[in-house]
């Protein structure tokens, strides 16, 4: 038993060495045209069921990639011809074109989408349009500044004063259009809209509230004694750039400037 232990353990490792062997042999040795066929077959099916979702996933998030760009760029576009628009106000006649040429540098050539046209309208301070006897009151532009239907909002009557300065808005309409089908819908475009509304900048600065120097001596009268005060006594003494800061110290303080 004991001389046939060695004999029998030594069978036993050849006969494994010779699986391995078969095994490597079945793995590396070249396979017939039949196998190659039945491989090539099942990399065809599986690539035939992931390609969908991967070409969905990739076109999807090109197209989603290019739409918040649009979005972002007629926004900014929107905010900027809003800003222009209440800067000039009333004072420039040109302001919508300048509003209009603004929008087409940020846009064209930028983003995929084209602007359809837009809207320079008043608002009220909600930001709604505010509308007339002849609908809204808004001058509509195409992208090149041409003017669209009837023009119901002059650039001379915007009121630009402290107290009722109105509310400018720029509403942008643009149309994207798809490049693939994978997220459209069935739709071959996507309009949207972006819109931006602020005050027009004081100009006239003009309010009920800050009274001359005279009203404010009348309104009340001690405030007489305290200039005569500082005219003939304090005045000769201090520098000459203070007198009118002084002065507005003892208005304010008499509550004659807050009136």
């Amino acid at each position: 038993m004991a001389t046939d232990a060695p004999y029998e353990r030594d069978e036993w490792v050849g006969r494994a060495d010779e699986a391995i062997c078969r095994d490597l042999r079945s793995r590396f040795a070249p396979r017939s045209p039949r196998r190659r066929r039945l491989a090539r077959g099942q990399a065809i099916v599986e690539f035939s069921l992931v390609a969908p979702l991967f070409f969905a996933l990739i076109f999807g998030l090109l197209e989603f990639s290019l739409i918040g760009a649009s979005i972002s760029a007629y926004n900014l576009a929107a905010k900027d011809g809003a800003r222009i628009g209440s800067l000039l106000g009333r004072t420039d006649a040109t302001v919508d074109q300048q509003i209009v040429a603004d929008v087409r540098a940020r846009t064209s050539g930028i983003v995929p989408a084209k602007a359809l046209k837009i809207e320079i309208f008043e608002a009220d301070v909600t930001g709604q349009p505010v509308t007339g006897g002849n609908g809204t009151i808004e001058n509509v532009y195409d992208i090149n500044g041409n003017p669209i239907g009837a023009q119901n909002w002059p650039v001379s009557s915007r009121r630009d004063q402290l107290l009722n300065a109105d509310y400018l808005g720029v509403r942008i309409t643009f149309l994207y259009t798809y490049l693939t089908a994978f997220i459209s819908g069935g739709n071959s475009t996507l309009q949207l809209t972006s819109a931006s509304v602020q005050r027009i900048e004081p100009q006239d600065y003009q309010s009920h509230r800050v009274p001359t120097p005279s009203t404010a001596l009348a309104l009340n009268p001690s405030i007489a004694i305290h200039a005569s005060l500082y005219t003939n006594l304090i005045a000769p003494r201090q520098p000459r750039f203070a007198d009118r800061r002084w002065l507005m110290g003892i208005l304010r303080s008499w509550g004659g400037m807050d009136g």
